[in-house]
């Protein structure tokens, strides 16, 4: 208060100098040191806009977070207490997670781990699950075959998946050979869907990126808009394709150009367009397995929508 007090003193008495037309020496140098301080005044004033901005944004994501939280839990329980009164059509579902180890595909193998209507959780990798005894997460159910080629490791029993998730995906730094690149982001979600068709699954989600387009002169945009079209056209009865923004999350590796678009989008989170905006990944984790569970056909969701009605 005292900051902005000075502040206004010194704009009154630039002012009234000027109005005054004041043309002696001593004045005049007067005069440009009052201009020296009111600009120094301005930039130290930018800076503690800029300080309580991403303040209260952080204290705001903090309690986004938190409810967050509460709404699992009580999604949750409200599941279980659904199966302990004997809803027979909830129970015993068999789900395979494809990309397990990745930040959107951890976050929804521990989500549908901790769904009581699932009987059996198949997660193929290639390097066997770390971290889900320390998080105290119920493992129980889940069938983690290890191994170099994850569709060869796939158990053929139960004949039948009732959901298929696909979180497959990788970035050119990790991956420059193009060949490689296209066999991971085209192919290998292609064999996805072919095994979500032979296992008869209800329900097929997909984790693709804001921009998609098979159209697009960008290569990574253009990959994606196929990939999503070989999911589209899949013989399953309900697929959702999300279409996230920058994805928010504690990444095992650095993605240098990734980091700096998570600096710029939290700090204008609430002046970008709501499909710009970056989103957590256990926000588009929830997202994929509530929709399991829906029968809202053949969808594709984009990044601003994708926290709606996740019932």
């Amino acid at each position: 208060f005292k900051l902005l007090l000075l502040f206004i003193f010194i704009i009154c008495l630039f002012l009234l100098l000027l109005l005054l037309k004041i043309k002696k020496n001593y004045c005049y140098s007067f005069v440009v040191c009052c201009r020296v301080v009111l600009m120094r005044s301005l930039f130290g004033l930018f800076w503690c806009l800029i300080s309580i901005f991403l303040l209260v944004d952080a204290t705001l994501v903090h309690f986004q977070r938190v409810q967050f939280e509460q709404h699992l839990i009580a999604l949750h329980n409200r599941n279980y207490n659904k199966n302990i009164m004997g809803d027979s059509n909830e129970g015993g579902k068999t789900a395979l997670v494809m990309g397990a180890t990745g930040l959107v595909g951890g976050f929804l193998l521990r989500t549908v781990l901790a769904d009581s209507r699932y009987s059996k959780i198949i997660a193929p990798t290639r390097r066997p699950l770390q971290g889900l005894e320390e998080e105290d997460v119920d493992t129980s159910k889940l069938e983690n075959p290890v191994g170099s080629d994850v569709f060869e490791n796939i158990p053929t029993d139960p004949a039948t998946i009732d959901h298929v998730f696909m979180c497959l995906g990788t970035t050119r730094s990790k991956c420059p050979n193009a060949q490689v690149y296209r066999e991971i982001e085209v192919e290998m979600p292609k064999k996805v869907a072919a095994i979500a068709e032979t296992r008869h699954a209800s329900y097929l989600g997909i984790v693709s990126s804001r921009g998609a387009s098979k159209t697009s002169s960008f290569p990574y945009m253009k990959q994606k808009g196929e990939m999503e079209e070989n999911m589209l056209a899949a013989e399953v009865p309900n697929v959702t394709v999300l279409r996230p923004s920058i994805i928010l999350g504690n990444r095992q590796e650095t993605r240098v150009a990734e980091s700096i678009g998570k600096v710029v989008m939290k700090a204008l989170h609430y002046v970008l367009p709501k499909d710009t905006r970056g989103i957590h990944a256990q926000t588009i984790a929830t997202r994929l397995a509530a929709d399991a569970f829906k029968t809202d056909g053949k969808v594709i969701i984009e990044s601003g929508s994708i926290k709606e009605e996740m019932n």
